[in-house]
């Protein structure tokens, strides 16, 4: 029992990753992406529609392909368009993965400068769960996809954005 203990305690330190908010983790700045398979996304894969954030949202993500998913993303809110994301799942040479984002205004404006993107870590994957710096997707077993996001406040502290997403039927030709 007490070898149990000092194994955990000694163990602490070197964690990394620890819990952010309730649903996302936040990883070391000097910690490499963990690495995974990019068919271990594929539960992301298809058209999905929801809410999050008091708004109408829609998320888009391609088949794996060429070491990376794509993806989309609009929020709508009182029938305006309030931003998008365009978005990439990436494979890097060392097998880590990370996702990257980029904001864009109604008039398609971008947040971040050109050369700019938001970045997320993958921290761990698994069956039907993501979880990136800030920024987790997991699949329900009803087939729904949750999505939480780890927003700063001015204070420093972060709150937690809820997204709840339905799949989206393929749309059949005519």
């Amino acid at each position: 029992m007490q070898l149990a203990t000092l194994i955990l305690v000694c163990a602490a330190p070197l964690s990394v990753q620890e819990k952010l908010t309730d649903h996302t983790l936040k990883v070391a700045s000097d910690v490499q992406p963990a690495k995974a398979e990019l068919s271990q996304f594929k539960f992301l894969q298809g058209a999905w529609s929801g809410t999050g954030l008091d708004a109408k949202c829609d998320e888009m993500w391609t088949a794996p392909a060429g070491d990376c998913m794509l993806g989309t993303f609009r929020m709508v809110k009182d029938k305006k368009l309030v931003f998008t994301e365009f978005f990439m799942l990436q494979k890097n040479k060392d097998g880590g993965v990370v996702l990257k984002l980029k904001h864009f205004n109604p008039n398609f404006d971008g947040w971040e400068t050109k050369d700019k993107f938001v970045s997320f870590p993958l921290v761990k994957v698994e069956k039907n769960t993501a979880y990136f710096g800030g920024l987790t997707y997991a699949k329900q077993a009803d087939g729904s996809l949750k999505v939480w996001v780890a927003m700063k406040k001015k204070d420093g502290t972060f709150s937690e954005g809820a997204f709840h997403f339905k799949p989206v039927p393929p749309v059949v030709g005519k």
